[in-house]
C-alpha cells in the first residue's frame, strides 16, 4: 500500500493560480531564470501568500512578496470566495489598468478566465493549474463524509477531491483487494456538489488562454 502520509494538498494548494504573459506589442517575454521565449507565451506561477508582480517593458516577472519588494509592483494573493479560488489583485497608487476590457479600480478580485492588462502592451491570462487530486486525505478532511457512500474519510484510504469546489470522495484502485475497495469517485460522473465532470488525471489546467498577440 502507498505511504498514508504522502497526502494530497489542501485547499488553495490543490489549485494553482497561474498568470499566462500574452505580448501584444510583438516583443519577446524577456530573459528569466535563463530561460528565453519567443513564442510571446510565458506562464507565471502565483505564490501561496502575496505575491509581488511587476510589468516592466523588458520583463514581467512575479515572486513572493518580501520587505524589499519594488513598491511599484502589483500585489497579488490567492483567496477563497466560498469554495471557489479567486486572485485578489492591488494595483501601486496611481495605477491605471484593465481586467476584461474595462478600466477597474484599484483593488480587484479576479477569478479564472479573466484577463489583466496593466498596459497596452501586455495581457494576462488567469488561469488554475490543478495538482494532484489524488491520495489520501490530509487532516482536514478526516471525518468527512464521502457523498457518493456516506461512510466517513480515513487516513488509509486514498480519495479524490474536486478540483473546481473541494468536494472530496473515496478513489481507492489496485493498492486494496477488489473486495473493500471504495471506487466511488469512478463509479459517478460528475462531482455531487457542483456537478462539475469528475476528473482523475493526475494534474492538468482546468482554462486554457486564447491569445491576443502574436
Amino acid at each position: 500500500m502507498d505511504n498514508p502520509t504522502e497526502n494530497i494538498p489542501t485547499a488553495l494548494a490543490i489549485r494553482q493560480f497561474q498568470l499566462v504573459v500574452d505580448r501584444l506589442d510583438g516583443r519577446t517575454n524577456g530573459d528569466v531564470d535563463g530561460e528565453t521565449r519567443s513564442d510571446a507565451m510565458r506562464r507565471l506561477v502565483v505564490p501561496h501568500g502575496v505575491g509581488c508582480l511587476h510589468t516592466l517593458p523588458e520583463n514581467v516577472s512575479l515572486a513572493a512578496f518580501t520587505d524589499e519588494s519594488d513598491a511599484n509592483g502589483f500585489l497579488v494573493e490567492p483567496l477563497l470566495e466560498g469554495r471557489n479560488p479567486r486572485l485578489l489583485l492591488i494595483a501601486p497608487a496611481g495605477r491605471e489598468f484593465r481586467v476584461n476590457g474595462q478600466p477597474s479600480p484599484r483593488l480587484a478580485l479576479l477569478r479564472e478566465g479573466d484577463v489583466f492588462q496593466p498596459d497596452n502592451r501586455l495581457a494576462l491570462h488567469l488561469t488554475l493549474f490543478h495538482q494532484s487530486i489524488l491520495g489520501y486525505p490530509p487532516t482536514d478532511l478526516l471525518g468527512r463524509t464521502c457523498p457518493v457512500c456516506v461512510s466517513p474519510l480515513t487516513g488509509d484510504r486514498r480519495i479524490y477531491v474536486c478540483a473546481v469546489c473541494g468536494t472530496a470522495m473515496h478513489a481507492e484502485g489496485a493498492e486494496r483487494d477488489a473486495a473493500d475497495r471504495l471506487e466511488c469517485a469512478q463509479s459517478t460522473s460528475q462531482c455531487h456538489a457542483c456537478k462539475e465532470p469528475i476528473d482523475l488525471s493526475e494534474q492538468g489546467h482546468l482554462y486554457q488562454a486564447e491569445f491576443f498577440g502574436g
